[in-house]
C-alpha cells in the first residue's frame, strides 16, 4: 500500500468511526432504557395475560368505571400492540446480533 492509499484508507475509516460512534452510543443508551423498563413490561404483560385486563375491560364496557378515568390501556389493541412491538424488536435484535457477531 502506498502512502496515498494509506491516507485514503485512514480518511475512510475516520469517516466510518464518526458515523458509527454516535449510533453505537445511542443504541447502547436505548438498550439500557429498555433493560430498565423490563420489570414494567413484565408487569403489564402479566396484567394482560392473567385475566385482570379482561375484567377491567368488561367493567368499562358495562359503565362501571368513572367516566373521567384515563383508560387508554382498555382499548382492545393497545397492550397487545405494544407487546407485539416488543416481540418484533427482540426478533430484530436477534437478526442484528446474528449478522454482526464480531466478538463471539
Amino acid at each position: 500500500m502506498n502512502r496515498q492509499e494509506q491516507m485514503l484508507q485512514i480518511m475512510k475509516m475516520e469517516s466510518a468511526y464518526e458515523e458509527l460512534e454516535p449510533l453505537i452510543t445511542a443504541a447502547r443508551n436505548d438498550m439500557e432504557l429498555l433493560e430498565k423498563a423490563l420489570p414494567l413490561l413484565c408487569e403489564l404483560n402479566s396484567y394482560y395475560e392473567n385475566g385482570e385486563w379482561m375484567r377491567d375491560f368488561d367493567d368499562d364496557q358495562k359503565g362501571l368505571l368513572p367516566s373521567d378515568l384515563k383508560r387508554g390501556i382498555l382499548c382492545e389493541d393497545t397492550i397487545y400492540d405494544l407487546l407485539m412491538d416488543y416481540s418484533e424488536l427482540l426478533q430484530q435484535l436477534k437478526r442484528i446480533l446474528k449478522k454482526g457477531a464480531l466478538f463471539e
